[in-house]
């Protein structure tokens, strides 16, 4: 039952696209065609490392060696956790509570939100996904454990921090597993007994966090030099961010800070006044696994799939001390599946309308994406390695990397470049197009592409660089005395840049009466090795060229 409600209210979400953010992941922070995938491999068993959730970097880049660009199976992969994830709830609750009603009613309550549509409709939250699968199946090892009475062994203390580990690197939502070891020691098994012994598990996973916490935050990355990643520790931003999370469930989207607190007041007195540990725990777990997005920009309602864990357990919790005074209503009497069956029928309804309506937040990003790809792959199935593509219209901002990555992925080629107009400067040229292999206009449906009839290949032209190392603001050489007194453009590329960036500079040189010819190099030219792919001379067509120099700070 609780699958169909489940599949019932999300099943849309099986047909969603790519985001943007999917394509950036796959290959940008993930690296492919720049970034073997054993080297992801490895920053896995390394964990405490500058690399960007490097598990996640391992799955994504598993599906698209398997799948390529086929997004139904990047999106049953997702579908699959996510009902793998129902069956860790159940155990997860059911080891805390040793109550199968609890168990049930809490993952009716956790199996679906319309809050978090990302989860359904956005590859990207993979990453969440896989975080709550492995950080939970550490906490359900922990629990059986403890609840047999015994201390994690070696060889289960061993198991319960790799899968830890694991979470911390799909997503650093996990990074408060050792306070929620501990509030679980302190809700479940308050004695000081064997407190040192006790303290081994959540002690190592504090001290593997601590210094995970510190490789992100002070190495640079693509994370620590993100502001969208870095944490504030301001008590005002971290008391407006959890004003803003739980504000996102209610009908006016608006709360205050004082309401909050009451509420979070009211509702630890009653698990208090109850007695009922579930609650009390359950509340602590939804406050804690929260406190990773309280200290950085808000991010979007997907992030409170591990959070709510603790709230569904405190409400089913909640709901079984209810029922136990019922007379009659025994764990699956019929009078409780009768209830069960009423509640999901109930958060159905409520939630039919605005589920039906989740995939609208992202249809326009996933609609030109989509779009894009199809129209260029029908006027061009394979490009040369190498080519270059122009957008010349697009619905995009003025910096966007997207139809970058998009077309990269679809090719399977790291060195294919797009040039979008906004981005160009003075390097576009309405009159010359020769340089690419097609054309994009994208501004509007339909899209429309135009294939651009390249010149048969020549031999390429030698380009000796002098010096062959430059700094910048200095000057470089070139000598070509078969096309003296001639203008000189080069298309270059910078392999070994973040984003293996490639370019054209127009009217590079003019070569004089001899031959020779110099460029001085701006002082904000990117820096690295920068390779001389095509030259053209007066003008005229473009020629395969060869030659390299690099350019230091």
């Amino acid at each position: 039952m609780i699958l169909v409600y489940f599949f019932s209210l999300s099943w849309r979400g099986l047909f969603a696209f790519f985001s943007e953010d999917d394509l950036m992941n796959i290959q940008f922070l993930h690296g492919y065609g720049q970034r073997s995938f054993w080297m992801l491999l490895l920053n896995v068993f390394v964990v405490a490392t500058p690399e960007y959730r490097p598990a996640g970097g391992v799955v994504y880049r598993a599906l698209y060696g398997a799948l390529g660009l086929n997004p139904i199976g990047f999106r049953i992969f997702c579908y699959a956790l996510l009902v793998f994830n129902l069956g860790l709830a159940e155990e997860f609750l059911f080891a805390l509570t040793r109550s199968r009603r609890v168990s049930m009613f809490g993952v009716l309550v956790f199996a679906f939100h319309v809050l978090m549509a990302e989860l359904y409709f956005n590859t990207g939250t993979l990453y969440d996904i896989l975080c709550f699968s492995f950080g939970i199946a550490s906490l359900i090892w922990y629990l059986r454990v403890r609840q047999a009475g015994k201390l994690p062994s070696v060889a289960a203390a061993c198991g319960i921090i790799a899968l830890y580990c694991l979470a911390l690197e799909f997503k650093e939502m996990a990074i408060m597993w050792p306070v929620v070891f501990v509030i679980y020691e302190g809700v479940f098994h308050r004695n000081l007994h064997d407190f040192r012994k006790r303290i081994m598990v959540p002690g190592i996973a504090a001290a593997i966090t601590i210094l995970f916490a510190l490789v992100k935050t002070r190495v640079p990355s693509q994370m620590s030099i993100n502001s969208l990643y870095q944490p504030r520790a301001s008590a005002a931003f971290i008391i407006g961010q959890a004003r803003h999370y739980y504000a996102m469930g209610l009908p006016s989207g608006d709360l205050t800070p004082a309401a909050l607190g009451v509420g979070v007041a009211i509702a630890l007195a009653t698990a208090l006044w109850l007695r009922n540990r579930g609650m009390v725990f359950g509340m602590l777990f939804a406050l804690v696994t929260l406190v990773p997005v309280l200290v950085i920009p808000d991010r979007a309602g997907f992030v409170w799939y591990i959070p709510w864990l603790g709230w569904a357990l405190y409400g089913a919790s909640l709901l079984s001390v209810l029922l136990a005074k019922i007379p009659g209503t025994s764990e699956f009497s019929y009078r409780e599946v009768a209830i069960l069956f009423c509640l999901a029928a109930g958060l159905f309804v409520w939630q039919r309308v605005p589920a039906s309506q989740m995939g609208a937040l992202f249809a326009d990003e996933q609609h030109r994406l989509r779009s894009m790809l199809d129209a260029q792959l029908m006027v061009r199935p394979s490009l040369p390695k190498g080519s270059r593509i122009l957008v010349a219209e697009d619905r995009y901002s003025d910096v966007a990397w997207s139809p970058l990555f998009l077309m990269r992925l679809a090719y399977h080629d790291a060195s294919i470049w797009v040039d979008r107009i906004p981005q160009m400067g003075a390097a576009y040229d309405a009159g010359d197009l020769s340089a690419y292999q097609t054309v994009i206009y994208a501004g509007k449906d339909p899209v429309r592409v135009v294939a651009v009839t390249q010149p048969e290949s020549a031999s390429p032209v030698l380009m000796r660089v002098v010096p062959d190392t430059v700094d910048r603001g200095l000057v470089v050489k070139v000598s070509l005395p078969e096309h003296a007194s001639c203008p000189v453009d080069v298309e270059y590329r910078m392999p070994e840049d973040e984003l293996a960036r490639s370019g054209i500079w127009k009217n590079w040189t003019t070569l004089d009466a001899s031959g020779a010819g110099s460029v001085r190099i701006g002082q904000d030219a990117e820096r690295g090795l920068v390779q001389i792919e095509r030259v053209r001379f007066c003008h005229q067509g473009w020629l395969p060229a060869a030659g390299s120099f690099t350019i230091i700070p």
